[in-house]
């Protein structure tokens, strides 16, 4: 288990020279800002949204709309990929099996620095939202500040549960990027899943595909779910085990390591 930690280290230096790293700032600022900007269009409506008693929840539940159908699911697509992709794209795979580390020690520390980076990208951005909306505020006198305060209580718990709804995704496409060298194998295959996804929302069966999950949380979250689905939560975590699983296995018995 020590070993893990100088492992994890070694993975996070390589990860600064990624587009993943920008990845992650821009979906965690790009709605923010984009909703932010919606609102100062629309500045005359402000002073009444403002003064609710459900601003916050309002303010991030228009925030986390385009988050969780969309930009949420591709971009990780993207950023596992391109993350998990980077031995492959550098060609060190076999410096890396060389190093004197088990491979159960490679796959943990690369896996483990999947979810540090999805943690990162949840944390910007509810940081992202929560300034973006004191902005107004500031510009504007006719809008007053928030009256209440922010149930950090609730938002926290949606924020475990849509992370808990992304696991799969990162762990799929984790799976598929240590397996391929193509880097356009992983991302053709979660971009095509997300759309599958789309378009068969209103299946009964729909909850099976864990690329909607953020989407299911979001429409509960606003009471616009038309279907009754089971345990969303557990299945995602049953899938992320079985994902992980199987890509830890294949990994271990890969003849070709790269």
């Amino acid at each position: 288990m020590i070993a893990i930690i100088p492992a994890f280290k070694s993975e996070w230096i390589k990860k600064k020279g990624s587009l993943s790293v920008w990845l992650v700032f821009i979906g965690a600022v790009f709605t923010p800002v984009i909703t932010l900007l919606i609102a100062i269009k629309n500045r005359d409506k402000l002073p009444v949204q403002y003064a609710a008693e459900t601003f916050w929840k309002m303010y991030w539940n228009q925030c986390w709309q385009p988050m969780s159908f969309m930009l949420l699911p591709l971009g990780i697509v993207l950023a596992t990929s391109l993350l998990a992709q980077l031995e492959f794209k550098n060609n060190t795979w076999k410096q890396v099996h060389t190093s004197p580390q088990t491979l159960t020690t490679i796959f943990v520390s690369k896996f483990a620095v999947q979810l540090t980076m999805l943690t990162q990208l949840f944390l910007l951005f509810n940081l992202f939202v929560y300034l973006s909306a004191y902005v107004p505020p500031i510009l504007f006198s006719e809008v007053p500040f928030p009256k209440t305060a922010v149930p950090w209580g609730d938002l926290m718990h949606y924020n475990l549960k849509i992370f808990i709804g992304c696991m799969p995704i990162v762990a799929l496409q984790f799976f598929l990027s240590i397996q391929f060298k193509n880097f356009l194998v992983p991302v053709g295959a979660g971009i095509f899943l997300w759309l599958l996804s789309t378009l068969v929302l209103s299946w009964e069966y729909s909850y099976l595909l864990p690329y909607l999950y953020p989407a299911f949380d979001q429409l509960t979250s606003q009471g616009g779910l038309t279907q009754e689905i089971p345990d969303i939560h557990g299945l995602a975590i049953g899938y992320s085990i079985a994902f992980v699983t199987l890509a830890y296995v294949l990994y271990i018995r890969k003849a070709d390591k790269g």
